[in-house]
């Protein structure tokens, strides 16, 4: 993989936020799922109104209006959809912001799910699948060997558990349809605290 994408998600705090947008990376992602301990709804709109371009709001089986008022209220230019949202939300919101469909995947077959959706949104984020089989991320990360049969047009980031070890493996891997990948919980200090230290570093190997 050379020159990916680098999006950090789970932002909540305004100085954190900060000091990982001064890193260099293409996306910010703002968690509006209150339930997640990496909640960032609680950020002012002036923390973020330098940002506008790089933020991605990340939402899990919330109403429409509730993800439009956020799109408005933080002038987000993209949403990430982590839950079960139907073709048709992708769709619509797809009229005003860039949109991202996170993909649980465990295994090749995982990746069927992404039929319904190639023709309504603009990047899948394949993510680790839950053993529960419920939505959200794991921390953890899957075989990127299953995305061998990934042949949508459709382009992706990888996400799960990427750390500073996953480093070898990313410069490893190869798909045509890769463009960038996702850090949250293995480059922090706590649940929404990243560590700018550790994302400068797999920045630094990467690139």
């Amino acid at each position: 993989m050379k020159n990916p994408i680098v999006k950090v998600c789970g932002l909540r705090v305004e100085q954190n936020l900060r000091d990982v947008d001064a890193l260099g990376v293409e996306l910010l992602g703002l968690n509006f799922i209150r339930t997640s301990p990496r909640f960032g709804g609680d950020l002012s709109p002036t923390a973020t109104k330098a940002l506008q371009g790089k933020l991605v709001g990340v939402f899990q089986d919330q109403p429409l209006e509730e993800i439009r008022a956020a799109i408005e209220h933080f002038a987000l230019s993209a949403v990430q959809l982590h839950g079960a949202e139907s073709p048709d939300m992708c769709s619509t919101l797809r009229e005003g912001v860039v949109v991202m469909k996170a993909i649980a995947v465990s295994d090749e077959q995982s990746l069927a799910a992404c039929g319904a959706y190639a023709s309504v949104v603009d990047l899948f984020v394949f993510d680790t699948a839950r053993p529960d089989g419920t939505s959200g991320g794991t921390g953890s990360g899957f075989s990127w060997e299953v995305l061998s049969g990934y042949v949508l047009p459709v382009p992706f980031l990888l996400a799960g558990g990427i750390g500073p070890d996953s480093v070898a493996a990313l410069r490893a891997f190869e798909h045509e349809r890769c463009v960038g990948i996702d850090l949250n919980s293995r480059c922090e200090r706590e649940p929404g605290i990243k560590d700018p230290k550790v994302i400068a570093k797999i920045l630094e190997e990467l690139r």
